[in-house]
């Protein structure tokens, strides 16, 4: 749909199901005021934030009481609106840009929304315009304000907790019981309630999910944060309204920085935000439409293959070729089509916890060759699977001598070890070489057909490449390694098929 400027200053764009609005002050950076279902009235009291938030090293804060909150940095405050455009993307969504400028910066504000659902997806690319290096210590995805219900009676907050064999448990509180109260007429308020996640399990403790939901005029917006690493959202009292920020890793949660020489640029994680009638369950709805209308194309989702996994409550990462032997015809015989052998099978006992990074089958667990094992799942029909943690290696695993200094992250002038391994940086050429080689390998020796690829180290903050300075992440912020090609020449298999990688994150 066209864009609304008719009001000055102020510009609406609708798309999808969802309506966005947006001051445009010349005088002032580009403010959101609301985002809601199309049809639905305005807040009675329309307060704005800035469409995007972002700090500079060396500029900090320019209003008072800021306390932790990441609000009013000088650098956003510093921002322009240069151009408003609309395009239709390749997939036919329709993606709003808007680009903002400052002496030293540009900023492009991506929003794109898809047909039919109520959900708008942001991304914020910051570019270098100056003629020296800077530093970002603070980038928002995306910024809201315009709840209605705010800090009065009738406003839920809902966040959901995660624990181990304890995930998903939603919580719903008062913005008081968040310790968001009103102090109109005494000052600005400098407190927040804010969620966080360190390291790069994004759901060790909370979903990377939240929803403020007003209960009175029957409206929800729940958001969610697409990365895989650091993340950080806060809500915090606007008068007697709320605001939203959210973003990836920062300086002040954790130690996050991101150098940018000139004309260099930095996109930060993909946040989606639903906006829904009804409550929470109407918001989870609309965003698991847009999951599965945004995601890339694949035919597990049409044929949704059985896989078998000889892991939980079976073998428990003790596999040998004498007890896959009856699983395997089990399996068989159940329906499944793939057969995966879970942990355990490079090691020759049960201590393998430190020692691995090799990922080369044990001839102890098969005395006959793991070809054989491997033979034997095809034969049974079965697309034979195994499982590899490609981002670690133990500290008594011989691989950690052989890779060269700038395959792990430092910090204090030695490499960072949580839970006796190793984070591997795949920046490295060397780490990436070698495990390329290891599953092709796997997949040419032995006709490997399925990589369950399980993420279950929780390296945190702090990680800094040896001999540099600042804290070093992958410039999108969400660098994974990325293992399977297809091989030049695919192995024969009991089914058609490329090669299927799939990452288990718990």
């Amino acid at each position: 749909m066209p864009i609304d400027e008719s009001a000055p200053g102020r510009l609406r764009w609708t798309a999808g199901a969802v309506a966005l609005d947006l001051l445009t002050d010349p005088a002032a950076p580009v403010r959101v005021c609301s985002l809601r279902p199309g049809a639905a009235e305005l807040p009675a009291e329309q307060l704005a934030v800035n469409l995007v938030e972002l700090n500079l090293a060396g500029q900090g804060r320019i209003h008072q009481p800021p306390g932790t909150r990441h609000r009013t940095y000088a650098a956003a405050d510093a921002l322009r609106l240069v151009e408003v455009t609309e395009q239709t993307d390749a997939e036919g969504n329709e993606v709003l840009l808007v680009r903002q400028a400052s002496p030293d910066l540009e900023v492009v504000s991506r929003l794109e929304s898809w047909a039919g659902i109520s959900v708008l997806r942001a991304t914020t690319e910051v570019i270098n315009r100056s003629d020296g290096e800077l530093t970002l210590t603070y980038v928002s995805s995306f910024a809201l304000a315009g709840f209605g219900g705010g800090l009065r009676a009738g406003t839920r907050i809902h966040q959901a907790r995660n624990s181990w064999c304890a995930e998903l448990r939603w919580q719903v509180l008062t913005p008081e019981q968040a310790g968001l109260v009103s102090i109109l007429g005494s000052g600005d308020p400098k407190d927040r309630f804010a969620a966080t996640n360190a390291g790069s399990w994004s759901g060790a403790e909370l979903l990377p999910m939240g929803a403020v939901e007003n209960v009175a005029d029957g409206l929800t917006w729940t958001w969610q944060i697409e990365h895989q690493g650091a993340w950080h959202w806060e809500l915090g009292g606007l008068k007697e309204d709320l605001y939203l920020q959210v973003s990836g890793p920062t300086d002040g949660e954790h130690q996050w920085r991101q150098r940018l020489a000139p004309g260099e640029s930095f996109t930060a994680v993909p946040v989606a935000v639903a906006v829904t009638r009804g409550g929470l369950d109407d918001g989870l709805r609309a965003l698991t439409s847009y999951r599965r209308a945004m995601r890339r194309p694949q035919a597990d989702h049409s044929e949704l293959p059985v896989i078998f996994n000889d892991y939980m409550n079976c073998l428990w990462g003790d596999p040998t070729a004498a007890k896959l032997t009856p699983l395997i015809k089990a399996a068989a015989e159940t329906g499944a089509e793939y057969f995966v052998i879970d942990a355990g099978w490079y090691a020759d006992d049960s201590g393998w916890w430190d020692t691995v990074g090799a990922w080369e089958p044990s001839q102890v667990r098969f005395p006959d060759g793991f070809g054989k094992t491997i033979q034997e799942i095809r034969d049974a029909g079965l697309v034979p699977g195994v499982w590899l943690e490609p981002e670690v290696v133990g500290v008594r695993s011989e691989i950690a001598d052989q890779l060269p200094p700038d395959a792990f992250f430092w910090r204090n002038g030695r490499r960072i070890a949580e839970t006796g391994r190793y984070h591997l940086d795949y920046r490295s050429t060397a780490v990436r070489e070698r495990m390329d080689a290891v599953v092709d390998g796997l997949i040419a020796q032995y006709g490997v057909g399925y990589f369950k690829v399980r993420l279950q180290h929780q390296p945190t903050g702090h990680r800094r490449a040896r001999g540099g300075s600042g804290c070093r992440v992958a410039r999108s912020q969400s660098r994974l390694p990325v293992l399977a090609r297809r091989p030049a020449g695919p192995p024969s298999r009991a089914r058609s098929g490329e090669l299927c990688v799939r990452w288990h994150a718990t």
